[in-house]
């Protein structure tokens, strides 16, 4: 089969444009993308996720919880 040169270059245009194609999509399952797009799943696929979401969040109560106790009752409370 004997491409001619505009054949040729509509054929690599095509290729160009799946290879395109597969590198976004291999960008999106991975990354920063891979959260945004699907943050509940993203939590809870491994059980790290969760803990590097947890603790913060629990530490920050923590905190605002103790600065408020310490507030209303003193320095008694602890």
């Amino acid at each position: 089969m004997d491409l001619g040169s505009r054949e040729l270059w509509e054929y690599e245009k095509e290729q160009q444009e799946i290879s395109n194609k597969l590198e976004k999509a291999k960008q999106s399952r991975s990354g920063i993308a891979r959260i945004l797009k699907h943050p509940f799943r993203f939590i809870f696929e491994k059980p790290l996720h969760i803990l590097i979401l947890t603790v913060p969040i629990a530490l920050i109560i923590f905190v605002f919880g103790t600065a408020y106790a310490i507030r209303d009752y003193g320095m008694s409370v602890l």
